[in-house]
């Protein structure tokens, strides 16, 4: 029987290739509109790539910067977007565990259409 594959991370720490690949293989089966669609993911040099669309909109982090607030209506239509996604990545057994504006991005310079990236494969529920 062979070995799985460990990949060593910077702190130290070793993690399952098979693991990773089970996690990136669920989260690559659900479709959902706001949550991040990958195209490939590999393992390279103790590292693990994940190559997804493009997503040119920025993030949160840099929308909300500068801004005092947002109107209720655009409050709303954003949170109903982010807890639409996750609603339905909770009901498939997906935890996203660090929900911040750095991990949320606007699929294009349009701001109308948010998408939730950076899965911590680690904490899927297989």
């Amino acid at each position: 029987m062979a070995k799985p594959l460990d990949l060593c991370s910077k702190d130290g720490f070793y993690i399952n290739y098979d693991k990773i690949l089970q996690s990136t293989t669920k989260l690559d089966s659900l479709q959902h509109p706001n949550k991040i669609n990958t195209i490939i993911s590999f393992p390279y040099d103790n590292y693990f790539y994940i190559i997804s669309e493009i997503y040119n909109g920025g993030d949160f982090n840099g929308f909300f910067s500068g801004k005092m607030f947002l109107s209720e209506n655009t409050a709303k239509y954003y949170a109903s977007q982010l807890i639409d996604v996750l609603k339905y990545c909770h009901k498939n057994k997906v935890h996203h565990n660090n929900v911040n504006m750095n991990n949320i991005l606007f699929k294009d310079k349009s701001l109308k259409h948010i998408v939730v990236i950076f899965f911590n494969l680690i904490y899927l529920k297989l």
